[in-house]
């Protein structure tokens, strides 16, 4: 979980990081600092447009715990006095 939560943080903050080092190079650094000058609404949203596709991404692309369309779902229940884990099972 907490590596997902870097993953996403990451990618929200690449546009800032991105615009900073593009700013030093430029020497666009003023009295003010970067983010004075800085378009922020449109790192903002371009950073969640980031995580969003991180989201989908992973959504899409994860495998852990499911057997896809061709699987069968065992609920949780009692087997020789043991709870046993509800799970996908395939065909």
């Amino acid at each position: 979980m907490l590596r997902q939560v870097l993953i996403e943080l990451s990618l929200f903050l690449t546009p800032f990081v991105v615009w900073a080092a593009y700013a030093k190079a430029r020497g666009q650094v003023g009295e003010n600092g970067l983010l004075a000058a800085a378009p922020v609404a449109w790192l903002v949203l371009s950073g969640l447009v980031l995580v969003a596709i991180g989201l989908a991404g992973l959504a899409l692309l994860d495998d852990s715990g499911h057997a896809g369309l061709d699987g069968r779902y065992i609920p949780t229940h009692m087997e020789n006095g043991e709870l046993v884990p509800g799970r996908f099972d395939t065909k």
